[in-house]
């Protein structure tokens, strides 16, 4: 039968369909010796002519079945052919198609067919290039997230995110250089960007695929902005209502775990969330690096029982004034590691504050009794300075001094109204 080059005059002639059962009969045969259907209009008409008859005959009743299954064949045609993969995204149009792209039935038809291409020849082809060639990765990233939060378009979304994470592998990418791929910055924003867990995603493939080099979020995190950084947006997160607590809250976690798992003491955290100079009179209330540093005391105190002691009483010896070193034992005894010896050490330091025999409102501010907070008058330190406060005021006839005065000027009206 002679082939036309007129696209309406193949489907129309009767003959056609026989034609196509005797070609594909023929080149299945042992010898071989016939060529398929599909191999022979390929040569006749091209991939792009043949590509628009086989869609167009799909649309007319009388001709779809035939259609269909030649445009089945025509794939598998380029699939035996290895052809390229950005040819057939030209071909199905898929680069006028910019805005929905993800929601476009031709993309999920190109991403089958790549990943059937990768099954036939054992290869390791990603649709990132191509897709690059038309797309800027943030453009990509926001049209996955976008599509994962609709249930029809959910899979392509992740299909997306996937891809990024498999064609990373392959190029050998590293968290950190994926984290400043994804410009994620050292801002508290960064833990609720959708990015984060396209990072967590690639993390847990690369640490499978590498196992020898493994690495955590954290790690990745504190290499790209440093320990001091990192503490302050943790920090920040978990005291806000924003809806990343959670993960910033198991970051902490790790974080301390992966500082006591390098052999860091408690020194070491100090001077890397750069905390103030032992010597000085700093006050630690607000400080967002010295929660994180008391945490590590606590993670470390767990892990070194025997050495509570000797740590607070070591600390005690590095910072000269009174006020910073009882705020440390202050925040030390609410955890259950640290309690019984914080408190002990807390109450001694206070007694030699009280034995120098300073005027009541100046004591308070030494032992810290100002930035307690709502627990201040069940605290064993402020009975010691009540007491004071009457054996001061017997010892200074004339100089007396009113507990409750000095109190307000620690904690408002208001607040010291709800404390009494």
């Amino acid at each position: 039968m002679k082939l036309a080059k007129s696209r309406t005059w193949i489907f129309d002639n009767p003959l056609f369909s026989k034609w196509v059962q005797y070609a594909d009969a023929l080149s299945d045969t042992p010898s071989g010796k016939g060529t398929s259907a599909i191999s022979t209009l390929t040569a006749q008409y091209g991939d792009d002519d043949l590509y628009k008859i086989l869609k167009a005959a799909e649309r007319d009743a009388k001709s779809n079945e035939l259609a269909s299954r030649l445009r089945t064949d025509q794939v598998n045609h380029w699939i035996a052919i290895a052809k390229d993969p950005v040819e057939v995204y030209q071909l199905y149009d898929l680069q006028y198609a910019p805005s929905r792209l993800l929601q476009n039935p031709q993309f999920s038809a190109w991403i089958k067919y790549v990943d059937d291409l990768n099954a036939k020849h054992e290869g390791a082809i990603s649709i990132i290039p191509t897709l690059r060639k038309y797309y800027k990765d943030a453009e990509l990233f926001n049209m996955a997230e976008l599509a994962k939060r609709v249930k029809e378009t959910k899979t392509m979304g992740l299909k997306l995110d996937d891809a990024f994470v498999q064609f990373w592998i392959n190029e050998r990418k590293t968290p950190v250089g994926i984290l400043t791929e994804l410009r994620l910055e050292a801002t508290t924003k960064m833990m609720e960007s959708p990015l984060l867990s396209l990072l967590v995603k690639f993390t847990d493939a690369y640490n499978l695929k590498f196992p020898q080099t493994q690495t955590t979020m954290i790690e990745t995190l504190t290499n790209a902005f440093g320990d001091e950084e990192v503490t302050k947006i943790l920090t920040a997160v978990k005291t806000s209502d924003w809806k990343a607590k959670k993960i910033a809250t198991e970051l902490e976690a790790a974080q301390l775990k992966m500082w006591l798992s390098s052999g860091k003491s408690v020194d070491d955290v100090y001077d890397l969330l750069k905390l103030p100079s032992r010597s000085s009179h700093y006050d630690f209330a607000g400080n967002p690096g010295f929660k994180t540093w008391i945490a590590y005391m606590n993670t470390f105190s767990i892990e070194n029982p025997d050495k509570v002691a000797r740590l607070l009483s070591a600390l005690a010896t590095q910072f000269k004034a009174e006020r910073p070193m009882i705020q440390i034992l202050q925040a030390a005894k609410k955890f259950p590691s640290m309690e019984r010896d914080a408190a002990k050490l807390q109450l001694q330091l206070a007694e030699k504050v009280f034995a120098t025999g300073i005027p009541p409102n100046k004591a308070i501010k030494k032992v810290a009794l100002d930035s307690v907070g709502d627990s201040v008058l069940s605290s064993p330190v402020f009975t010691k300075w009540m007491n004071y406060v009457d054996d001061f005021n017997k010892k200074n006839p004339g100089k007396e001094e009113s507990w409750f005065s000095t109190l307000h000027n620690s904690y408002q009206w208001d607040r010291l109204d709800t404390l009494l």
